[in-house]
C-alpha cells in the first residue's frame, strides 16, 4: 500500500514537532543547571517553553503540497 501524500507529511510534521518539544525540554534543563536569581530563571523557563509549544504548525503546507499538480510530479 503506498502512503498518500497527507501521511507522508503528517510523519515529518509528528517529527519535527518532537524536535521542538526536546529541544524546549533541554532548554529547561539547562535554566535548572544556572543557579541565577528568580528573575532570570523565571526568564529562561519561559523561553524554554516557547521553545517546545512554538512547534511549526505545517496543516497549510500540507494542503498546498498535497493538492498542487507539479506538472504531474506526485
Amino acid at each position: 500500500m503506498t502512503a498518500t501524500c497527507r501521511e507522508v507529511l503528517a510523519i515529518a510534521i509528528e517529527q519535527i514537532n518532537e524536535q521542538h518539544i526536546a529541544r524546549g525540554k533541554a532548554a529547561l534543563e539547562a535554566c535548572l543547571k544556572t543557579g541565577t536569581d528568580q528573575i532570570s530563571q523565571l526568564k529562561c523557563q519561559l523561553e524554554a517553553a516557547q521553545t517546545s509549544i512554538n512547534a511549526p504548525t505545517l496543516e497549510a503546507l500540507m494542503f498546498v503540497v498535497c493538492n498542487a499538480d507539479f506538472g504531474g510530479l506526485l
